[in-house]
């Protein structure tokens, strides 16, 4: 998932919701969650190379998915903790949702350098550093978290908002004006007035952490979600963007 596709995915949603206005129709939305800290805890990785052992978490990895429907249309985008996915996983995952078209389910990592590998790297030995079970069961998890978004539709509207983040929030270490500094939300409203759900999108490192510090964690996305849902309630979930390195 890149900022390109994340935009493209805004769009759907802002189409559908104009189209079920304009036809009088219903616009509907649905969350769901699901922890996917594996237990007994995993090393973690920070990418390509040796994972890192660990002692303990510090919050709880999570698959976050919220979906919206207007008549027969349904899409999905899903937030997973982990440092990355890849499409072949995503796949397993959309095979287990049915009810939604395999292209209108949008799925994303967090990026956060302190869970387990979920790419299957080379390990130097003829192996890799994957957990295989692990994989599956954040597939199934993944899963049942957009079928739960499904099962609780419930009608809403959208408030939408993109703006510029200042200040050194994040940046490109190699290159410090190459990152995309644009910060994007959706907010779905139910008809009783109360959020449902904040999707934030901006692109930024979750490795305040890190991988070597012996710690299992969303990292920064977690207190974040936790504040929004705290001070908005409702269901918040993370998307990234065009991170740069």
């Amino acid at each position: 998932m890149n900022g390109r596709t994340m935009q493209v995915m805004i769009g759907l949603w802002l189409l559908l919701a104009c189209a079920a206005a304009a036809m009088g129709g219903e616009l509907q939305v649905g969350t769901g969650r699901r922890v996917i800290t594996p237990d007994p805890l995993l090393p973690v990785s920070g990418g390509l190379g040796p994972t890192a052992p660990v002692r303990e978490k510090r919050g709880e990895l999570t698959a976050r998915a919220i979906v919206l429907a207007s008549g027969d249309t349904k899409v999905a985008v899903v937030s997973l903790d982990l440092l990355g996915f890849p499409a072949v996983l995503g796949d397993r995952v959309r095979k287990q949702v049915p009810r939604i078209p395999a292209a209108n389910i949008l799925i994303g990592s967090t990026h956060t350098h302190s869970a387990p590998d979920c790419y299957a790297f080379p390990d130097g030995k003829g192996g890799h550093t994957g957990d295989l079970a692990y994989m599956d069961f954040v597939c199934r998890r993944a899963a049942e978290a957009v079928n739960e978004a499904l099962d609780h539709l419930r009608p809403a509207r959208l408030k939408v908002a993109t703006g510029e983040a200042r200040g050194r929030i994040a940046y490109n270490y190699y290159a410090p004006d190459l990152y995309d500094r644009r910060l994007s939300i959706i907010q779905a409203v139910g008809a009783n007035g109360k959020i449902a759900a904040t999707l934030v999108n901006y692109a930024i490192h979750p490795e305040v952490l890190g991988s070597g510090v012996g710690i299992v964690s969303p990292d920064l996305v977690g207190p974040l979600c936790d504040r929004i849902e705290e001070r908005a309630g409702g269901m918040a979930l993370f998307m990234n963007g065009a991170q740069g390195a």
